[in-house]
């Protein structure tokens, strides 16, 4: 994954970013630049508001493929999200929606799955980039992945964020966690990770997080992602997006 930079057009109209990675920086000249990292394979769009001197404001959609640095072996954007999408995040504004599954994950818990709309126009101008947020009793579980041969590493890379849905007291804190677990197929745990996104400050500010496991050989695992700590709790422990599992080291061949 390298650095990309260019400069928008027209020349002389005023730019900004209205939603899209962090990793990517618009300059009110049109300039950008950044570097996607290892959570950003794949397609990355974003809104880009235009205002030419003596012309309304537009909207235009600038879309960068990002190519994996190699050894991918599961990505998921929880885009694959459905539920009821009826309110707007506070403070953020961003669209929220609840009692959805993910296409391919297994859900379990009594509260309802829910999920923030990272895009500018909740899917009107731009496609949804939805954002699963979990409360303390939910779990999701993800489809078997192959990544667990003995011998070799491999590394779970996601972005979190702090969450809330509509009302203020349903905000993360800081200290709240939420446990991504590598499980093996009988369902035992393989390797488990607690991650703090930090306590909500008015905006869905996602940051890359990651942790490495060793495989064992004893088969395909999965992905369980639920909360650290008490389960009575009824607020949002975070925010998780964009994951992925690839393999980041191979066994030496036998002499």
């Amino acid at each position: 994954m390298g650095r990309s930079a260019g400069k928008l057009e027209p020349t002389g109209a005023a730019f900004s970013k209205k939603s899209g990675r962090d990793w990517l920086k618009i300059n009110p000249d049109g300039s950008y630049s950044g570097t996607p990292g290892e959570t950003h394979a794949g397609s990355n769009t974003f809104l880009v508001s235009v205002k030419a001197p003596g012309e309304n404001e537009s909207l235009i959609e600038l879309t960068i493929n990002v190519i994996g640095a190699g050894g991918e072996l599961f990505t998921e954007s929880f885009n694959g999200y459905g539920g009821t999408q009826n309110a707007k995040q506070f403070q953020s504004g961003l669209s929220v929606a609840h009692s959805g599954k993910v296409a391919g994950w297994a859900h379990a818990g009594v509260n309802a799955l829910h999920a923030v709309d990272r895009s500018f126009g909740g899917g009107e101008v731009t496609s949804s980039d939805w954002a699963i947020m979990i409360i303390p009793d939910n779990v999701i579980i993800s489809p078997e992945i192959d990544a667990n041969a003995a011998g070799e590493s491999y590394r779970v890379a996601f972005e979190a964020a702090p969450a809330v849905y509509s009302m203020g007291g349903q905000a993360t804190r800081a200290g709240d966690a939420l446990l991504v677990e590598v499980l093996r197929e009988d369902g035992s745990v393989l390797k488990r990770f607690a991650h703090a996104p930090g306590r909500w400050t008015g905006k869905a500010e996602f940051s890359a997080a990651s942790f490495d496991y060793a495989g064992d050989g004893s088969g395909p695992v999965r992905i369980r992602i639920g909360t650290a700590g008490g389960k009575t709790r009824k607020r949002f422990m975070g925010a998780v997006d964009n994951m992925v599992v690839r393999k980041i080291t191979t066994k030496s061949p036998s002499r």
